[in-house]
């Protein structure tokens, strides 16, 4: 009720400054819909919104009040109405908000404040696709736990702050980290915190606390202002620097300590894997495989490395399996996983460790959750993913482009269930094990290496 009164006072107030009729705002229905804005780049602008606005009630699960095909347990069917009405709402709300504003507004902050719209939905694959990175600072943080506290780490800085990495980062701009990150969650596409924070922390993606333009969105950065202030303590010691933004083209002439791992497998120390899907005896009965994503690799593909695992299994009487899921976005169904799902339910294979952890998303949950579900001595390691039981999309994505600006968008269109049954914003492991600090300045894969030391123990 409040909302609905503030909007209606911006409407008012919008009214008087403009000298225009009352504005009706847009209510999901685009024929008779009647304009905001009456020519030029604002104009434009509304028109691609309320073509996206309507892209996603015609076809987004939880914004279309009627039953639909949907997929159970891998790729079951049956139909289900997944309308949201509360969703529908803030995602009603957030377009007729952002509508009055974009005549004030940079293309870059508009296209912001349409990403907003769409994270409404609390949906892991809807999202602009394609927004440009502007301009940040060079650095790059990642979570870790220390004593059982979670901390954002410094692991990569100009060389000049060289010192400062393996620093726990404390606030920016005053704020802290843990409260910059749930004011970025409005803008993130995303299904649960554990996701979120892995996004917000990830240079890689433009809502994160190096973008410049993320942090402006949520007033940590002055619309005007060319530095910030970086607060990171060491042991007892607090350090501050002032960092300057810089664009994108720049960041490469810049010098870097970069502590960041290509995988998170840095146990293997000088061993690159940049296949898709390798394997490894860790010892006499303990073999690794990791598939880093279920995209296709025409080189060596997931049959193929399977194949090569079923020989290791089968020449074994006795043998314990670890399947490496963790930061696997996802992909689609590929020749192979079928048959790795049958092979680890051998009897020569006594137990089955499937990692997880926060970037582990679609399919890579859905196949987790397989593994979990059909083979009882499965066992799920790590942190928990970046989906639950349920998804949006999957394998079943529509993509448009926004026919005055260009830009590109995709929507859900498919709902999915993970698992037989139970409902679950995460899917989340037997045995929680965090990457510790310590053994990542050492090199070691702190999950791994648990799991080493619990299997040799077990001997």
């Amino acid at each position: 009720m409040m909302k609905t009164k503030l909007f209606l006072v911006l409407i008012f107030c919008a009214t008087l400054l403009t000298g225009c009729k009352t504005w009706s705002g847009y209510n999901g229905t685009s024929e008779n819909y009647e304009y905001y804005h009456r020519s030029g780049k604002a104009k434009a602008w509304e028109e691609d919104i309320i073509e996206l606005a309507a892209r996603y009630l015609e076809i987004h699960p939880y914004l279309m009040d009627e039953e639909m095909l949907c997929y159970y347990y891998y790729f079951n069917q049956g139909w289900k109405n997944t309308f949201d009405a509360e969703k529908k709402e803030a995602f009603l709300s957030s377009v007729n908000q952002l509508i009055p504003q974009i005549s004030k507004m940079t293309d870059l902050e508009v296209l912001y404040e349409m990403q907003k719209i769409v994270a409404t939905l609390g949906d892991f694959h809807s999202m602009l696709t394609d927004i440009p990175y502007d301009s940040g600072f060079p650095i790059m943080v990642q979570s870790f736990e220390d004593q059982g506290e979670l901390k954002y780490i410094l692991l990569m800085a100009p060389e000049e702050y060289e010192n400062l990495i393996y620093s726990e980062l404390i606030s920016i701009n005053g704020v802290s980290v843990s409260e910059i990150i749930e004011k970025l969650a409005l803008y993130i596409s995303s299904e649960n915190e554990y996701s979120t924070e892995a996004h917000a922390t990830n240079g890689g993606f433009y809502v994160s606390i190096q973008n410049t333009q993320a942090l402006k969105s949520i007033g940590i950065l002055g619309k005007d202002e060319y530095t910030a202030t970086f607060e990171f303590r060491d042991e007892e010691e607090t350090k501050t620097i002032e960092l300057e933004i810089l664009k994108a083209s720049e960041m490469s002439s810049i010098k870097f300590i970069n502590k960041t791992p290509m995988f998170m497998m840095e146990y293997f120390n000088d061993e690159i894997h940049p296949e898709t899907f390798w394997h490894k005896m860790l010892n006499d009965d303990l073999l690794y495989m990791q598939i880093s994503s279920f995209s296709v690799d025409q080189e060596n593909p997931l049959i193929q490395c399977v194949s090569k695992v079923t020989k290791e299994v089968k020449s074994r009487e006795s043998i314990n399996v670890i399947v490496d899921l963790r930061n696997n976005s996802g992909g689609r169904n590929l020749d192979g996983d079928k048959e790795l799902v049958e092979l680890l339910k051998n009897e020569n294979i006594k137990n089955v460790y499937v990692l997880i952890n926060s970037g582990t998303a679609s399919q890579a949950v859905s196949y987790a959750s397989r593994i979990d579900t059909e083979i009882e001595k499965a066992i799920l390691v790590g942190t928990p993913a970046a989906e639950g039981s349920e998804s949006l999309g999957y394998s079943y994505m529509s993509f448009y482009t926004m026919t005055n600006h260009g830009y590109s968008y995709g929507v859900a269109n498919t709902w999915y269930q993970h698992v037989p049954e139970g409902k679950y914003n995460a899917l989340y492991p037997e045995i929680v094990i965090y990457q510790n600090l310590e053994d990542y300045e050492n090199g070691v894969d702190t999950v791994i290496s648990t799991i080493l030391e619990q299997h040799i123990k077990a001997k």
